[in-house]
């Protein structure tokens, strides 16, 4: 622990690093209820900066967010999985969306940055579903596979006994 205070908020939902370039990105926090706070740690992780306070987004709140270079992969809950381009943090651009019919949880992108991976909560039993992101540039994303082990189901028909794919 190096830095403990609540100057800028008093609880997050999450918190996502971008080790890039040093920024945190806090979801579901006290300040920015339907949006989100992001602060700078690149000079000195002791003493954070607050980069920006978005209020709103295209897709409302954001439960969980994946952040790679100036891209962030946001779940966010029954508005779906959406992207935004935040090259400047203080005027995010909206790039895609894709409504999932769940409560949207969380994602991941594959090491290449071709796929994404997200989850839902609800309803139970969902699968775990794969983004192609070879459109982005486009706005365009596309559902492609879905999958969920067997073995937490052998009955796929008894939805109610199935475990929920909660964390990527």
């Amino acid at each position: 622990q190096t830095y403990w205070s609540n100057e800028f908020f008093n609880s997050a939902h999450t918190i996502t690093l971008d080790t890039l370039s040093g920024l945190i990105y806090l979801n579901g926090t006290n300040a920015a209820s339907q949006g989100m706070l992001v602060l700078s740690v690149k000079n000195n992780p002791d003493k954070p900066e607050l980069i920006a306070n978005i209020q709103q987004l295209t897709c409302g709140y954001i439960h969980d967010s994946y952040v790679r270079r100036d891209t962030l992969y946001a779940s966010s809950g029954y508005s779906g999985f959406c992207i935004y381009d935040f090259k400047d943090p203080k005027n995010p651009n909206f790039l895609a969306s894709e409504a999932t019919g769940g409560y949207n949880h969380n994602n991941w992108l594959t090491i290449n940055g071709r796929y994404a991976f997200y989850t839902e909560e609800v309803p139970r039993g969902r699968p775990i579903r794969v983004v192609d992101l070879k459109d982005l540039k486009n706005g365009e994303i596309k559902g492609v596979h879905y999958f969920l082990d067997n073995l937490l189901a052998p009955n796929v028909a008894d939805t109610l006994k199935m475990a929920v794919p909660h964390n990527i």
